[in-house]
């Protein structure tokens, strides 16, 4: 506290004390009768990195991160109002099968990730942007969002701003963590039930599916003097498919304009020729293989509406260790090294 501050309040409790003084009886009643059970801040010279860094800084703490008990850490991330949602586990058609971070929705290769402040490879061999799958969840600390002037200290791959997982530096001891999970929908959507039934579709009923489990070790040892550590980390995932077929809302593409019914792709087992009758123009293929005119609707598109991927299959292995030395005046010796195996389908 500075002395200016100090002086007014030893000024603040003498007027307190002549105050008291002067009003006894009243001042004698709350004490008897008062107790504080609760004490409210609201103002704090306390500085909060959140609020008074020199740039726009936010960072989510590990506890948040268990409280949601999220599989995967870039969900943790992108519920975040600046954060726009890249590659994720909801993206089909497109996929490149990785996870990635979009800031302020000027795209995931000028959002640069850093794990304790060194830069993730490239996430894929089509795309420069990070695949946040490498970042094992249940080792980090915290996550720290910067989301303006980045690309004058990084470059221009952080444009948008800088995810940094800041990981548990000195953990010791033995965790294990396991998490599984599902999606369950009664679908009783009734404007879509009559939708699929007058065009021949079922309708998929009450459905569970999209089954997610994961498990995750984390092990690590101080050495006797405190100046290093050795933190062992694994972790398995498995995560089931959830189709638009699996809802009501999905079973099928929505058409039409007086009308709403199913539609799909007309590039489906459809030929242009002329049968040996004699018609001539646009054929079908039925299931048996022979050809009708084509009459169009549902039973002749194809459905693509129900075979998206609202989350897609991944099975995924994540393994890894790091430690550090303290050797003296501030030199360190440090080893990081990581294995992931990813497989999905989109």
């Amino acid at each position: 506290m500075k002395l200016a501050n100090l002086n007014r309040s030893r000024v603040s409790v003498a007027v307190a004390a002549a105050i008291t003084a002067s009003l006894p009886g009243v001042v004698s009643a709350q004490s008897d009768s008062a107790s504080v059970e609760e004490v409210v801040v609201t103002g704090t010279r306390l500085r909060n990195s959140n609020v008074t860094s020199a740039t726009p800084l936010v960072q989510i703490g590990a506890q948040e991160i268990d409280d949601r008990g999220v599989a995967r850490v870039e969900d943790v991330v992108n519920i975040l109002p600046n954060v726009f949602v890249s590659q994720t586990a909801e993206v089909a058609n497109g996929a490149s099968g990785t996870s990635t971070l979009n800031l302020r929705g000027l795209g995931s290769t000028r959002t640069l990730v850093l794990i304790d402040g060194k830069r993730l490879p490239f996430g894929s061999p089509f795309s420069s942007a990070a695949n946040v799958d490498m970042v094992p969840a249940r080792l980090v600390e915290r996550v720290d969002v910067v989301t303006s002037s980045a690309s004058a200290v990084y470059g221009s791959d952080a444009v948008a701003g800088v995810v940094n997982f800041i990981t548990k530096r000195n953990f010791e001891g033995f965790e294990i963590d396991y998490q599984y999970g599902w999606n369950e929908n009664p679908n009783s959507n009734g404007f879509m039930a009559d939708v699929l039934s007058r065009n021949g579709i079922n309708d998929p009923g009450g459905v569970t599916a999209g089954e997610a489990g994961l498990i995750s070790m984390l092990m690590g040892v101080n050495t006797s003097d405190g100046a290093g550590n050795i933190t062992l980390f694994g972790s398995y995932e498995d995560q089931e498919e959830l189709l638009g077929a699996d809802r009501d809302t999905g079973a099928c593409t929505l058409g039409g304009t007086s009308t709403i019914n199913c539609v799909g792709s007309s590039n489906f087992r459809r030929f242009n020729g002329t049968l040996g009758n004699g018609v001539t123009g646009t054929m079908f293929q039925q299931a048996d293989g022979t050809l009708t005119k084509f009459a169009g609707g549902a039973a002749e598109t194809y459905n693509f509406g129900a075979r998206n991927h609202y989350q897609r299959p991944v099975e995924r292995w994540n393994l890894g260790a790091s430690g550090h030395y303290e050797i003296s005046g501030g030199l360190e010796a440090y080893a990081d090294t990581s294995y992931m195996n990813n497989v999905t389908t989109a």
